[in-house]
């Protein structure tokens, strides 16, 4: 079982993790090895106990097309890169598709009908 997160002691580690999770949060070790690093170093710049060395700056820009402005300033947009920018996130929300549901189902309901199953699904 993972631990729970500690929190970013930096603004700057704050914004490291938050690339992490824009990318799908992959597993830290996985990710650190894309960068060139240990996975406790990336922790470490996570957490914002240290931070990372221009030459692993350079590794967010070159692998995952991050904005070194973005990481030091959080000025720009996240990516300079688009074309490593992750896809929109195609997850359903299951609350909203309940609401969505009962909607449905309340405006058949309203003008005396039932409404097909395909159509609330």
């Amino acid at each position: 079982m993972a631990r729970p997160e500690i929190e970013a002691k930096t603004p700057l580690g704050t914004r490291l993790r938050a690339i992490r999770k824009k990318l799908g949060d992959p597993e830290r070790g996985d990710f650190a090895k894309a960068l060139g690093v240990s996975k406790n170093t990336l922790a470490s710049y996570e957490r914002g106990e240290t931070e990372p060395t221009a030459s692993v700056m350079a590794m967010y820009r070159e692998k995952f097309g991050i904005s070194l402005l973005w990481i030091a300033l959080e000025q720009g947009p996240m990516f300079d890169d688009p074309s490593k920018a992750p896809a929109p996130s195609a997850e359903v929300n299951p609350l909203l598709m309940e609401k969505l549901y009962k909607a449905v189902e309340r405006a058949y309901k309203e003008v005396g009908q039932r409404p097909p199953g395909h159509r609330v699904a």
